[in-house]
């Protein structure tokens, strides 16, 4: 089940990113050992205990000794009385029968010095010895390099270690930039060539014609005449202009709503994101304007397309603008090129301006619109439309 997979991925990362940013550790407690990560709520020198709330919101008392170990990743955690409320650690120990663990090792940071999580989504473009590349979703060409403590994972089971990964496939990939080695993979989620996941997201908005609540499912007739039915869960998002809306029994009929959703494998609607609200509330749809052809001139903060038609058409940009491209060489206006294959999507101000959402650009062959299809106005509406002036 996607869910299922979803959760193996978070706690993966969760703990994953513990032993990197904490210390670098090698290996994975011994089959007869209990490994715990969180934060330490306090600390009892007299006792020799501390006690540390984890990852899953439990508390746990850890029992240390004259054997107990204390690493860091600058080394300053040298014995007991070098542990602080707040700091970040992982216990590794055997676990008694009251519950409290024996602590063999006690890996400790302070949040600062933990790295940031990276959280990139893309396609796999090349595969090495150690490393693969990704070409991520705004248009950048990323090595990732593998570690030993590098985790695999996929729906089907297929995909276990490096060696397993193939062009094309889709990826998200939890990861830390590091001085040393660049980017460090921690966690990779991937998919069958052809997309896998993301065939079966898609989105639907229209208007809730029924709600059970007690079956956590609610029903929406879309804008183009379909009745749809979407299960809910713990997974599922709810928003609203209001904050009126913050789960299925918010909802009523006569509601407008868009819903981000899964198929699901026994052919249910998942819903991962819920956004209603009364009709009156309703946004205006942007007049959406698109182009495809060449690029036969660039401006300092402008670009006009002609189309296969002989249209021409002039869209403003500013720092808001999304550039992707096929190979990575185009992520901002710089990059743009007269004669380069292009397709945009933008909207019409009202002014006589056209404003660019999102560039698509390359070499020949033209950039297929679908690749763009993360550029929606009615998402971006909120934003400023302010051009640049220079």
């Amino acid at each position: 089940m996607f869910t299922k997979w979803t959760r193996i991925i978070l706690v993966t990362a969760a703990l994953t990113l513990g032993l990197v940013g904490v210390a670098y550790a090698e290996g994975d407690a011994p089959d007869n050992q209990t490994r715990i990560a969180g934060v330490i709520l306090n600390v009892d020198f007299p006792g020799n205990t501390f006690a540390v709330r984890t990852l899953s919101g439990t508390d746990v008392h850890v029992h240390v000794t004259g054997n107990t170990e204390y690493r860091s990743r600058d080394g300053s955690i040298q014995e007991f009385e070098d542990l602080l409320v707040d700091m970040r650690t992982i216990v590794v120990g055997q676990e008694r029968g009251d519950g409290t663990i024996n602590a063999a090792v006690v890996f400790a940071a302070t949040p600062e010095e933990l790295p940031d999580i990276m959280r990139l989504k893309g396609e796999v473009s090349g595969v090495g010895d150690s490393s693969f590349t990704l070409l991520t979703e705004d248009g950048r060409s990323l090595t990732i390099n593998v570690i030993e403590r590098t985790r695999f994972r996929s729906r089907n089971g297929e995909v276990t270690k490096l060696g397993d990964l193939e062009t094309d496939m889709a990826a998200l990939v939890g990861a830390v930039d590091t001085e040393d080695n660049g980017i460090v993979a921690l966690v990779v989620a991937a998919g069958a060539p052809g997309g896998d996941i993301r065939d079966r997201i898609f989105r639907t908005t229209g208007e809730i014609t029924g709600v059970i609540p007690g079956q956590e499912t609610f029903t929406v007739q879309s804008n183009e005449g379909e009745s749809i039915t979407f299960v809910t869960g713990e997974r599922t998002k709810f928003r609203s202009r209001d904050g009126s809306v913050t789960g299925i029994h918010d909802l009523k009929r006569g509601m407008f709503t868009m819903v981000g959703a899964i198929k699901m494998e026994d052919g249910t609607n998942q819903a991962l994101v819920v956004l209603a609200g009364n009709p009156e509330d309703r946004p205006e749809r942007p007049n959406v304007v698109s182009a495809s052809g060449k690029i036969i001139s660039l401006g300092g903060n402008s670009l006009t397309i002609e189309t296969r038609s002989g249209e021409r058409k002039s869209f403003s940009v500013d720092s808001s603008t999304k550039y992707k491209s096929r190979d990575g060489s185009v992520s901002g206006f710089g990059d743009l090129e007269v004669g380069m294959a292009a397709f945009v999507v933008g909207r019409d101000l009202g002014n006589g301006e056209l404003h660019a959402l999102g560039v698509g650009a390359g070499k020949a062959p033209a950039v297929r619109p679908e690749r763009m299809d993360d550029v929606r106005p009615e998402v971006l509406r909120d934003r400023p439309l302010v051009s640049q002036t220079g």
